[in-house]
Parts: structure tokens; C-alpha cells; sequence
């Protein structure tokens, strides 16, 4: 017997995020394409609850449950919680839509970064200009430059930023 993996891209769009009624959760409204595909809309009130869905769920916890479980197992080593079993695991779609709502803040930074970059610099062509992170900083260069060969020895751990909030589990 053959075990085929399934793959799809997860992407949310139409990403409304009020800053102002955050309080214990991000509060936000937005659109879940997979494979391009509208799923439905989500979001969060920002009180602390979980996210709320106009879709059946089953859809993201049946397509990605062993990234969920790779996903629940970091954060509890992360901070010191009881892994549990394999067999107990409740795959919540609440940490697939969350970790997309953090990459879209990612990819804002990146744009805005790089926004900057082409205003000081009166450089028009973005497709000229590669940035790439390490978890702490961003580094901007030319792609294929001097300097980019530099960024990438100095920093081994730095990949090129993401320009989209995807996630293809």
C-alpha cells in the first residue's frame, strides 16, 4: 500500500484587521482560498474566543491535521506543556488560520520594507530588489548583486521574505 501526500495552498485574502478591538486575540475578517478556491470567510472578535467560520471545518483539519499535529507539538516543547498522545489530538483549524494571519503581517512588513527601500533610494523596480529575513532583521539587496552573496554567508539562517500570506502544507 502507497501513501500519497495531498498538498494544497492555504491563502487568505480580503484581510481586514482592527488593531483598535484587539484585546486577547487578533480581530480580524477575512476570505479562505485553498488551491485558489474560495472556501469561505473567518474571523475573530478579538476577545479572546475562537475564530468563527461560515464553512465546515472539517475541510482545513482533514487536508492539514499532520501539520496541525507538527504544529501543537513545537509549541508545547516551546513552552514546556504535556505533548499528549497522537491518538487524543483534536486538530483545531483555529492554528492554521491564525498562522496565516501572522504571515500576513510578515508580508506587510516586507512590502512596507521594501516600500521604504524604493522612496529612499528612488529605485522603481521591484523586481530588482530581494529581501530576505532571519527571524530578527531584514536584509534588502539586488538580486543576483555582490551583496547578496554577502547576505547569504553572513546570515545561513536567512530566507528570502515571503510576498504573500501562503502557507502549503
Amino acid at each position: 500500500m502507497t501513501t500519497t501526500t495531498i498538498t494544497a495552498t492555504y491563502e487568505l485574502k480580503n484581510v481586514k484587521i482592527a488593531e483598535w478591538a484587539s484585546e486577547e486575540t487578533t480581530c480580524f475578517d477575512a476570505t479562505l482560498y485553498i488551491d485558489g478556491k474560495r472556501v469561505g470567510t473567518c474571523g475573530n472578535d478579538g476577545q479572546g474566543g475562537c475564530n468563527r467560520y461560515d464553512f465546515d471545518t472539517s475541510v482545513i483539519v482533514q487536508n492539514c491535521a499532520e501539520w496541525l499535529w507538527n504544529d501543537h507539538v513545537a509549541m508545547c516543547e516551546q513552552y514546556g506543556f504535556d505533548i499528549g498522545s497522537h491518538d487524543d489530538f483534536n486538530a483545531d483549524p483555529d492554528t492554521l488560520i491564525n498562522a496565516l494571519i501572522d504571515q500576513h503581517y510578515i508580508v506587510k512588513d516586507v512590502k512596507s520594507y521594501a516600500k521604504s527601500l524604493r522612496k529612499k533610494y528612488n529605485f522603481n523596480d521591484a523586481s530588482d530588489l530581494r529581501i530576505y529575513s532571519d527571524g530578527t532583521k531584514m536584509l534588502a539587496c539586488l538580486v543576483g548583486s555582490e551583496q547578496e552573496t554577502k547576505i547569504i554567508a553572513e546570515n545561513p539562517n536567512a530566507t528570502i521574505a515571503p510576498t504573500s500570506a501562503t502557507l502549503t502544507i
